[in-house]
């Protein structure tokens, strides 16, 4: 999948999503992180949920575990990038 495409489909179906809107996303609220380090992080599990073998691990995932991993890849971005403006990058 193109990068653009996983930014567009992440935003279409957030991987942190409640259960709540996976079900009926017209009556539950769309997840918040809207920062572009979470829509990076989305964009990312977008991506590997579209690969062979690994997408299954993505699958069946408990709401809160999901969130977790949203956070924590978003917040590995936005540290990386505040590291590369900070000149302290590796």
């Amino acid at each position: 999948m193109k990068p653009e495409h996983c930014l567009e489909h992440s935003a279409k179906f957030p991987y942190d999503a409640s259960d709540a809107w996976w079900k009926d996303r017209e009556k539950a609220p769309y997840p918040e992180g809207a920062s572009w380090w979470y829509k990076a992080a989305r964009g990312v599990i977008a991506d590997l949920w579209d690969r062979h073998t690994i997408k299954w691990g993505f699958n069946n995932v408990e709401e809160k575990t999901r969130v977790d991993i949203v956070d924590s890849l978003a917040e590995i971005v936005r540290l990386a990038w505040e590291r590369e403006q900070d000149g302290k990058a590796r």
